[in-house]
């Protein structure tokens, strides 16, 4: 008899735990699904009112597309070279690392090669392609050449339009490029329209990023494949570019030719209008937002955490910038002060 009631009591304690247990799941369940529609209903609204800024191409322009890794310059530009080319201007790209860590030199050999192809599909040739050739991470160890070289490039090219990666946190090559390409355009005696634009960053937002956590939460939904564009850090100043549709389909085209980086994955993800916002200067001295005060510090936290750290993981992968330590928090530059920028001639950068 003792036994057959310690047995029900095993069960019972059981049984109360299991509806614990499903009660968390269901209302949890019902959260996300809220949150789902709630994140759609917005989008819908947003797309409803939202006053859009357009880029339009002129005649006969010059433009440079300059970026650290060879993948980088159709995600933010592609569009508006085919354009660019289709008007009778000419586009200049320019790679500040050859996208491969040191002595590398094999994946750096194949994404010089894919470059050259991709861009050779709307008719740009070897001459079009500048590589500087410094390895990935290495940027702030050479920051006085290579704003020299970009200084020159600038001077010599005169162009009427600049493209470069967004101030944004992601990866540290591309935050390097946007200080970089920021000061040989303060030394140059020709000045340009720069446009930065964003690739990925940890900046998530209900109200300025909803696509994107959409998208993160589609990596945990079977059957949903939700894609979204490129994320800006704040909700100011963007500008899109139209595409037709043969347009688009050629901007696929071109990144799947990136097959170092997964190609067709790469182009799945970043087939997309083109969008920018105006270059400003920036502090560079802070991160491009407050990560004490971000949403994706309070994720980091998470992933620490037993049985719901893996789940947290899974819907955000990438939550720590891409550097050669393990920073959680976007990194800082070591400035060098515009007032010491402007004096020095560009005969000095040597």
């Amino acid at each position: 008899m003792d036994s057959i009631q310690m047995i029900m009591n095993v069960f019972n304690t059981l049984a109360g735990k299991t509806k614990s247990i499903l009660k968390v799941i269901f209302f949890g369940f019902g959260f996300l699904i809220l949150l789902i529609v709630g994140l759609i209903c917005f989008l819908f609204y947003r797309s409803s009112t939202e006053i859009k800024q357009f880029i339009s191409v002129n005649e006969a322009e010059k433009i440079a597309i300059i970026v650290a890794h060879q993948d980088d310059g159709v995600i933010i530009a592609g569009g508006y070279a085919i354009q660019t080319l289709k008007s009778g201007g000419s586009v200049k790209v320019v790679y500040l690392t050859n996208g491969a860590f040191k002595n590398d030199f094999e994946l750096a050999n194949k994404r010089k090669r894919e470059a050259i192809i991709t861009w050779k599909l709307i008719g740009l040739g070897e001459q079009d392609i500048i590589f500087l050739n410094y390895w990935q991470l290495e940027l702030e160890y050479n920051i006085d050449r290579a704003v020299f070289q970009v200084s020159k490039i600038l001077k010599y090219g005169k162009f009427d339009k600049i493209f470069i990666p967004l101030y944004e946190g992601g990866h540290h090559d591309h935050d390097m490029v946007n200080y970089i390409v920021s000061l040989a355009n303060k030394v140059n005696s020709v000045k340009s329209e720069i446009y930065e634009c964003p690739l990925y960053n940890l900046y998530y937002s209900l109200t300025n990023t909803p696509e994107k956590i959409l998208y993160q939460l589609s990596r945990i939904i079977p059957y949903w494949d939700y894609g979204a564009p490129p994320s800006f850090v704040d909700k100011t100043g963007r500008i899109y570019l139209n595409m037709s549709k043969q347009e688009l389909k050629l901007k696929r085209k071109m990144l799947s030719q990136f097959k170092s980086q997964g190609g067709r994955s790469l182009a799945n993800q970043y087939s997309f209008n083109d969008r920018y916002q105006k270059h400003t200067d920036h502090d560079y001295s802070n991160p491009p937002f407050n990560y004490d005060m971000s949403f994706v510090k309070l994720v980091n936290k998470f992933k620490s955490l037993p049985v719901i750290g893996s789940l947290i993981e899974k819907v955000f992968r990438r939550s720590v910038t891409i550097h050669r330590e393990d920073l959680s928090q976007v990194q800082r530059f070591k400035i060098i002060p515009n007032d010491q920028i402007l004096i020095l001639p560009i005969f000095q950068w040597r």
